[in-house]
């Protein structure tokens, strides 16, 4: 006789309980050394003729284990089906206690997804841009499209916020090197507050081919902890010193932009295209946060632990492999990292999946190939061959899977927004790139 106990603990959490006879262990662990003694060969024995004790002396400890695992497994799985217990993560299993009778009792404990409310859809209010790209706004797109390709060139001036400089320097704290103290052919645009301030204003004033010295104060918030608050004296090489370039429009700025025939109308299209490609997308994000918003402000739930550690982890693992390369010992961007940091995020991002999964499950919404393709059309816009980019996505089944995840979320998102309210607020292009 199988006993199964649910008992619920903190927030999503429960515990299972199952107590069943010992005897299904002994009765099937028994029948599997009998089916290896009379089917492998052993030295000294005809085969079938090994005596069970000599099976059992080799193979019995690991057989009676993997047995009890999956009859702990299977029970459980059993279990949960029967109590209709939506299971998320993966369960902990405690060892096995031996009950009264010759019976065998294990616990699980897991946690189970939230309760999700999706009522009152059709009273929510969501308000969407109204942009039009008006000449002006193409005129301030192709000036900084300018300023992005602007070249750096060499110059025989004094450093000065505002210009380039290319250094080597060498840190000491109390005469000691310290980790990251050194560094060649560094890159600098002074005034930019990617160091220290400090020591970005004493190259101020300084020509190429000067060495000095800069001493400065780490300050008590700096990442990293043992140099907080101590003081060290730079060794500082100013290689080079370099002003801006911005480049005129011609037929070589218009060829970097894809435009090979040199003609500035065909150029404006262009770009006026793009623009209005990042307005559909800006204006279809600001909607997407707004739903999201109501929809997470609704659901103030416990969530799965094992999910929000999952999801924390990414985006740990994602910031460490994008910071390491320009990782730093005078760059305040950087911070001092820790899954941690992204709690907050990882839990908004499985609030999130959570309630669009559920939307989608209970709208019975399926994947609409024409919508597939037009995230990849979309997607592909922004390359210089975007058919290639097309054919590429269609011929990776990893990134169709991906592509079709997403369509199942904009489908979800457009299900929500068709019942609920819509208030369209004109704003200028500027305002639209500007909104958070």
């Amino acid at each position: 006789m199988i006993q199964v106990t649910v008992e619920p603990l903190k927030g999503l959490e429960h515990r299972l309980s199952i107590a069943f006879p010992s005897v299904q262990i002994e009765d099937e662990v028994r029948n599997k050394l009998v089916d290896i003694a009379k089917n492998r060969n052993f030295d000294g024995f005809r085969k079938g003729k090994v005596p069970i004790k000599i099976v059992s002396s080799m193979y019995g400890e690991a057989i009676r284990q993997d047995v009890l695992d999956q009859t702990m497994r299977r029970y459980f799985f059993e279990a949960v089906e029967k109590e209709k217990l939506n299971l998320a993560g993966i369960p902990k299993f405690s060892p096995l206690n031996k009950g009264e009778a010759s019976t065998l009792i294990f616990t699980a404990t897991f946690e189970v997804y939230p309760n999700i409310d999706l009522n009152g859809l059709d009273m929510l209010t969501f308000e969407k841009p109204s942009v039009q790209v008006r000449d002006e706004d193409l005129e301030e797109m192709i000036e900084t499209l300018r300023k992005q390709k602007t070249h750096w060139i060499d110059i025989d001036t004094v450093a000065q916020k505002g210009t380039r400089v290319v250094i080597d320097f060498v840190g000491l704290i109390n005469g000691e090197a310290f980790e990251g103290n050194k560094t060649e052919n560094f890159s600098l645009e002074i005034g930019s507050g990617h160091l220290l301030s400090s020591f970005e204003e004493s190259i101020i004033g300084k020509v190429a081919g000067e060495s000095f010295e800069s001493e400065v104060v780490f300050p008590p918030e700096y990442h990293i902890e043992n140099l907080r608050d101590k003081r060290a004296k730079f060794r500082i090489t100013l290689k080079k010193v370099k002003i801006p370039q911005v480049p005129e429009i011609n037929d070589e700025f218009l060829t970097k932009f894809g435009v090979l025939n040199g003609d500035l109308n065909t150029f404006r299209i262009e770009i006026r295209k793009n623009m209005e490609r990042e307005v559909r997308e800006r204006t279809r994000k600001r909607l997407k946060d707004q739903v999201m918003a109501a929809l997470i402000n609704q659901n103030q739930v416990d969530l799965p632990r094992a999910l929000v550690d999952r999801e924390m982890n990414f985006l740990y693992q994602q910031a460490v492999k994008v910071g390491s390369a320009t990782a730093n010992i005078l760059d305040l961007t950087r911070k001092q990292c820790s899954p941690e940091l992204f709690e907050e995020k990882a839990k908004y991002k499985v609030l999130a999946s959570l309630i669009l999964n559920k939307v989608i499950k209970y709208e019975k919404i399926k994947v609409d190939d024409n919508k597939v393709q037009l995230l990849i059309k979309d997607l592909a816009a922004a390359y210089e061959e975007p058919s290639k980019i097309v054919t590429s996505f269609n011929q990776n089944e990893q990134m169709m899977n991906s592509i079709r995840d997403l369509a199942l979320e904009e489908q979800a998102i457009d299900m929500i927004v068709s019942k609920a309210t819509v208030v369209d607020k004109e704003i200028s292009f500027k305002e639209l790139m500007h909104l958070k």
